[in-house]
């Protein structure tokens, strides 16, 4: 009997052993699971992760249950352990007072080894669990190498969409590059269009006022031209008159005064080029210069004496357009209008001084042919008509030879509107030229703009043949000077 208890009792403690020993297996692979699943899950991605550990906690708890019944067990058991000890001590020290009876150790050993196979069942069920839990582990850890070819192949195409979208980025900035220097380029093209058009207008502007002013200047000698025109008119109808008086006469004396011009007057170029050629023809000729009669003529432009004689020789433009070839055509006139008179009255004495002449001529003013006053300045026709006393015509004639012998600096206010009248042709502004102009150095003051505003002279081609008289004679003082 005793035996049979030691023997009982020495397999209890081997099936406590045993089950201590699977539960501490049990723990060590529940914690080496454990890490494996933590060093996995510190692997894997977060969202795989918590699927992974939602699993994993199902297990964990599963084996804890279990590992929690497999001890409670062992508790038992050890309690078991416990009172079969104490029984046995008891047996070793009452065994002779207390005997149990054979029926007693009977029931006694059929509970225990009842227990004992309730034990052994409990140990069969944490083998068969620990068999299911290989097996889970097993399926999980086939579970995880799938998830790990999963996510190589899905971080192989996340590489993949990571190395084209870098690809794209890189040719779509190259792109807006492009389209960056071709947006400039295009600037830079449309602000060259911009400045070469800006330059084109410019120069169309300034090619527009050439053509202005070149048109302005052909209406200028377009005028000139007209104004030639009708002098070369009244040349030609002035030609056959010519003629008559290319006899030589001798010069008219008053008294012991005799009206010859001297080579230092105060003249200009083409002043001095007339008097050359006057100078330098025939002793006849000169004496038909020289002559002097009581009339007048305003005409602007009228060959001279010596060129009437010769027949065959015409003035140059700059001998018609200068004082002195107007005051050789008034004397021309003045010499048809005394030959005139000679022929009607038929005197035989010869003429005096100009106030005897002009005296006489007072009374056949009537008889003048009209041909020898026409002007070529129609403007100067219209405006002006021809002088009604003898007396105001001697004295114009006067003013008229002083300023063939006197400098334009010391002309009185009458000389200048007698030059102005007879010299120039200019009889419309006599008017303005007497209220402004006192005397010859005023004039030879006097500017564009003091022309234009002082004497009324408007017209473009007035101006600029006053301006070119007014410089002849600045020139030929200082010249003198």
């Amino acid at each position: 009997m005793m035996e049979d208890n030691k023997q009982l009792a020495q397999r209890i403690d081997g099936a406590i052993q045993s089950a201590s020993q699977e539960v501490t297996n049990l723990r060590s692979e529940l914690s080496a699971t454990s890490r494996r699943l933590a060093d996995l899950g510190a692997c894997n991605p977060a969202g795989l992760e918590n699927n992974q550990q939602n699993h994993h906690h199902h297990l964990h708890v599963l084996l804890r249950e279990e590992v929690a019944q497999l001890q409670e067990e062992v508790h038992l058991l050890r309690q078991m352990k416990d009172m079969l000890s104490k029984d046995l001590e008891d047996s070793h020290g009452g065994c002779s007072a207390d005997t149990l009876s054979a029926a007693e150790l009977k029931v006694q050993l059929g509970e225990k080894e009842q227990e004992l196979e309730r034990a052994k069942e409990a140990l069969q069920a944490m083998k068969g669990d620990r068999k299911r839990l290989k097996a889970e582990k097993a399926d999980l850890v086939n579970q995880m190498q799938q998830l790990y070819t999963t996510l190589e192949s899905r971080e192989e195409q996340l590489r993949d969409f990571i190395r084209n979208y870098d690809q794209h980025r890189k040719e779509s900035e190259d792109a807006v590059k492009a389209l960056a220097k071709e947006k400039d380029m295009l600037e830079r093209e449309k602000w060259d269009l911009r400045r070469q058009s800006k330059e084109a207008t410019e120069q169309a502007s300034v090619l527009r006022s050439q053509i202005d002013m070149k048109e302005n200047r052909i209406k200028e000698l377009e005028a000139e031209l007209t104004m030639a025109k009708q002098s070369l008119a009244t040349l030609t109808k002035d030609v056959p008159k010519r003629h008559s008086l290319a006899m030589p006469s001798e010069p008219v004396v008053n008294g012991s005064q005799e009206w010859v011009m001297q080579a230092d007057l105060p003249l200009t170029a083409a002043i001095r080029q007339s008097q050359q050629t006057l100078y330098h023809s025939h002793p006849a000729d000169r004496q038909a210069a020289l002559r002097i009669s009581p009339c007048h003529s305003r005409q602007p432009s009228i060959i001279s004496d010596a060129s009437a004689a010769d027949g065959d020789r015409s003035s140059t433009p700059s001998d018609i357009n200068s004082p002195r070839h107007r005051t050789h055509s008034l004397c021309n006139s003045m010499e048809d209008l005394e030959d005139q008179k000679r022929k009607k009255k038929k005197e035989k004495m010869s003429l005096g001084s100009l106030s005897r002449v002009f005296a006489r001529g007072k009374s056949q003013r009537k008889s003048l042919d009209p041909g020898l006053f026409d002007d070529s300045d129609s403007l100067s026709s219209q405006n002006h008509p021809s002088l009604s006393d003898g007396e105001e015509q001697l004295e114009r004639l006067q003013q008229a030879e002083l300023t063939r012998s006197k400098p334009m600096s010391l002309w009185k206010a009458v000389t200048v509107q007698a030059w102005l009248e007879v010299v120039m042709a200019m009889p419309m502004y006599m008017r303005a030229c007497s209220e402004n102009v006192k005397s010859g150095k005023v004039l030879l003051g006097l500017t564009d703009e003091d022309l234009e505003l002082g004497l009324g002279i408007n017209s473009p081609m007035h101006r600029r043949k006053l301006r070119l008289a007014i410089e002849d004679y600045r020139e030929a003082e200082n010249g003198r000077g």
